[in-house]
């Protein structure tokens, strides 16, 4: 597929899954919002796998598959998906470091947990570990220099996944599966 395509198949995806951050790219400089969409698509093809899969293991299997596809990308041989190859794209025409990629995978193996964490940090990690390293992510693709924006990121990003957490723990506490710290969901009376 072309490159174009590709890129139009991201904004679509993140269009439709994930509205928020489509809404926030409109605002990037034009030259730069595909690379954010492409980027976006990325984080929702990764973050969707604990709600698709019904068993750790295919969880596992499906999060190794983007594990490979990352790896291939900086390999020099980008797997044929429309979201690998326009992050391929975006990867290399902003020299991405890949350590960030490899860090938002590992997190979302805690997507694949059958509990919640017991306590606030476990939490507070997994929201900086996905949402704020998309955040520093974003940053580079925006050529945002390291130092005050970054620190601000880490935080913005961090607020951004709680908030995301707590929209969707009614809809979780319905199927009680609830993914807020215990602690905190025996306190509120969620549990």
């Amino acid at each position: 597929m072309s490159e174009r395509l590709n890129y139009t198949y991201c904004q679509d995806q993140v269009r439709q899954f994930d509205r928020d951050r489509y809404l926030t790219a409109l605002f990037a400089p034009t030259d730069r919002r595909q690379d954010l969409f492409a980027l976006y698509a990325f984080n929702h093809e990764v973050a969707k796998i604990g709600a698709l899969v019904s068993e750790e293991l295919l969880g596992q299997i499906r999060l190794q598959w983007w594990r490979e596809a990352i790896a291939g990308i900086y390999d020099g041989a980008p797997r044929k998906h429309q979201v690998v190859e326009a992050l391929a794209a975006t990867v290399k025409r902003h020299k991405l470091p890949r350590a960030p990629f490899d860090r938002l995978i590992d997190a979302r193996a805690f997507d694949l947990a059958e509990e919640g964490p017991q306590t606030l940090q476990p939490w507070l990690d997994y929201a900086e570990a996905t949402s704020s390293t998309l955040t520093e992510l974003s940053l580079l693709i925006l050529g945002v220099p390291d130092g005050p924006a970054y620190r601000a990121g880490r935080f913005v990003g961090i607020a951004w996944a709680l908030t995301g957490l707590l929209r969707v723990a009614p809809a979780q506490a319905a199927t009680n599966n609830i993914f807020l710290p215990a602690a905190l969901a025996d306190h509120t009376g969620l549990k």
